[in-house]
């Protein structure tokens, strides 16, 4: 009797427990709208979301973190945010501190470690910020996680596909854990987060809406909306407006390094007057390698860059045989390189027997002004088929936003810019400003020879003429 009576009590505890549980889950999801709650509830390894402002994701990521760590008991969760300080903002203050709150789920909270405990099951959430030092790195991404949140997605400098890759992953293998990114559109346009939402990489589940499905602020936003277009009527145009407000990839022009545009700086073939070549090559090994051949004639004011081709974890044999290569494609060039590695410098030209001028760096953002000058009234062309690694390079490479604001003008680290500092390095070696157009020669018809001949003749008469009535009159 004693037996089955303590047998009837674990299973009244036990169900207890599932209806608490099941009780959590339907006021999470009353209190979630459709598309928010499909993200929650996602049971992909990988997952993506990509929201406007206001759109609930955050909260949405701070959801699905707590029905996880109550399903999954002394299981560790790690949340993911540019800094410490908006780790704590975002996801703990705003967040996570309030969800806990209202399910009356009991928990503590380090304030100095900035780990959240969750008591009934021991399991523990760490929110992170990657500014943090190599060592608070390895220590936090050292752990064996059930899921990974990395949050604002589009914002950050550092490799996120080493940072997914080399890190994250291997880090939930062990639990079969996920990975989830979330973020709002920006002016990265080259990074994973760019690629994943925009389906350019298999195996993500990729979930959008904005902060119209949001239905606890979808009435604010819509008037606040309308405030802005009441005040600016053209703010529908902007780069920010679509990016914050409607959730779009669209880079902001006035963010770009290079003013390169597609339509106005490619063309179909290379004139057969431009003979000079020059070719510009960026050393890296880790980074890639790179090269841009350009061609230009001293009687076409126009600079056409011909080929573009980039690799990693080139040796320097590899360079030399690839210049070698171009000129036996293309003729006899004149080579201009990165001097930034002096030894490699020296390697290429007295091992390898080639002659190289190396590229003055100094004063680089004022050349790359004089450069965008060019690219503006159409004196730089792409030869279409060959130079496509550049042309995105060209399309995506941003200035460093934090610097930018600050007057500074300086790449964004986080950008490929390799193919476009060899393309600099060239173009600054080129005279085809120097140009000036050839006479223009007549090709003469049958009937302008025939028009000439007589006026000969008749000018011939004249003389004669003339010289006669000279001789006349003197006598």
């Amino acid at each position: 009797m004693t037996a089955l009576t303590t047998q009837q009590m674990m299973v009244a505890k036990l169900a207890r427990e599932i209806h608490r549980r099941n009780e959590f889950l339907t006021q999470m999801q009353a209190n979630s709208f459709p598309e928010q709650w499909a993200f929650v509830t996602d049971t992909s390894r990988l997952i993506a979301a990509l929201c406007t402002r206001r759109a609930g994701k955050s909260m949405g990521a701070a959801a699905r973190t707590i029905k996880k760590a109550r399903a999954y008991p002394g299981c560790n969760f790690l949340y993911i945010a540019l800094t410490r300080e908006t780790a704590r903002g975002i996801i703990w203050k705003d967040c996570l501190q309030y969800l806990l709150d209202k399910y009356k789920i009991r928990h503590t909270f380090n304030r100095s470690r900035l780990v959240v405990t969750l008591r009934d099951g021991g399991s523990e959430i760490y929110l992170f910020g990657v500014d943090a030092n190599r060592r608070q790195a390895e220590k936090a991404l050292g752990r064996k996680y059930k899921e990974i949140t990395v949050d604002e997605g589009a914002s950050y400098e550092i490799d996120l596909d080493e940072l997914v890759s080399k890190y994250l992953r291997p880090a939930t293998i062990d639990l079969c854990g996920s990975i989830v990114m979330i973020g709002t559109p920006g002016n990265r346009t080259h990074n994973l987060f760019y690629r994943v939402t925009n389906g350019k990489v298999p195996g993500w589940s990729v979930h959008r809406w904005t902060a119209f499905d949001n239905r606890f602020v979808a009435e604010q936003w819509a008037l606040e909306i309308a405030t802005l277009k009441a005040e600016n009527p053209g703010i529908e145009r902007t780069t920010g407006y679509q990016q914050m407000m409607l959730g779009k990839w669209v880079v902001d022009e006035s963010r770009l390094v290079y003013q390169f545009e597609h339509d106005r700086n490619t063309v179909a073939e290379r004139p057969k007057s431009a003979l000079n070549l020059v070719l510009g090559v960026d050393l890296g090994f880790n980074d890639a390698s790179a090269f841009v051949l350009c061609a230009y004639s001293y009687h076409d004011p126009n600079l056409y860059i011909i080929k573009a081709y980039k690799r990693s974890e080139m040796t320097i044999t590899d360079v030399a045989n690839v210049c070698r290569a171009l000129e036996t494609m293309y003729g006899p060039m004149r080579r201009v390189v990165d001097g930034a590695s002096k030894q490699a410098v020296q390697e290429l030209i007295q091992r390898q027997g080639l002659h190289f001028e190396t590229a003055e760096k100094t004063g680089k953002a004022d050349f790359i002004s004089l450069m965008n000058d060019d690219f503006s009234i159409s004196r730089i062309k792409l030869l279409e088929g060959e130079t496509e690694q550049l042309s995105t390079e060209y399309s995506s490479l941003v200035w460093d936003e934090k610097k930018f604001a600050k007057h500074v003008r300086e790449e964004d680290a986080s950008c490929p810019n390799h193919l476009a500092d060899a393309a600099l390095y060239a173009w600054r070696y080129c005279y085809n400003y120097l140009s000036r157009e050839l006479p223009m020669f007549k090709v003469k018809t049958d009937e302008d020879q025939v028009s000439e001949f007589w006026d000969h003749e008749e000018e011939a008469g004249e003389q004669e003429e003339q010289e006669e009535k000279h001789w006349w009159d003197a006598a």
